[in-house]
């Protein structure tokens, strides 16, 4: 923030660009974007994030698509024939394949407010779906960030495969990570 602030200072065209802002930002953080000049230009990367930012700095944020979406796809890894291939497989075997982006975030959502009962309801789910139709699920780990008390995606996934019954674990599959 610091150096975006500098850039303006400079006469630069400046903005940051596709991030989201969570339920909790820290004082310290609420201050450094309210102090933000008028003419670094904000874009989020989700509409709750928008609120929450239009909320807490009482300025425009504007709304854009996430940065990742102008990624070109990496067809050729290990990871993505491997999964591609099981993936293949279910399908083969007249499955539905679902994948599923499992985060920590929602924890608070709870009343109980437990990784261990959000694990619970996404295995829950998981498992009526699944007695439902011929599902399979592919566990798609997207944010990295651990500590603080919030666990990983990919760590999440892990949990959540390790909880489901063993007959749904056959139907399941967690891309590896880092992908």
């Amino acid at each position: 923030l610091e150096l975006v602030s500098l850039a303006v200072d400079t006469g630069a065209a400046a903005a940051i660009l596709g991030f989201s802002f969570n339920d909790r930002p820290t004082p310290k953080s609420v201050q450094a974007l309210q102090d933000l000049s008028v003419k670094v230009k904000l874009y989020s990367r989700d509409a709750v994030s928008q609120q929450r930012l239009m909320h807490h700095l009482n300025r425009p944020v504007e709304l854009v698509a996430d940065l990742a979406f102008l990624l070109h796809p990496v067809d050729d890894s290990e990871i993505v024939s491997s999964v591609s291939q099981w993936i293949g497989e279910q399908q083969a075997d007249g499955r539905t394949v679902i994948g599923v982006n499992a985060n920590s975030m929602h924890v608070s959502n709870f009343k109980e407010g437990s990784l261990d009962h959000l694990i619970q309801v996404y295995v829950d789910a998981l498992s009526e779906l699944f007695c439902k139709q011929q599902f399979s699920f592919v566990l798609i780990p997207h944010d990295f960030h651990s500590g603080s008390g919030i666990v990983s995606d990919d760590e999440l996934a892990e949990a959540i495969l390790e909880a489901l019954p063993a007959q749904m674990q056959a139907h399941c599959v967690k891309v590896p990570a880092p992908c």
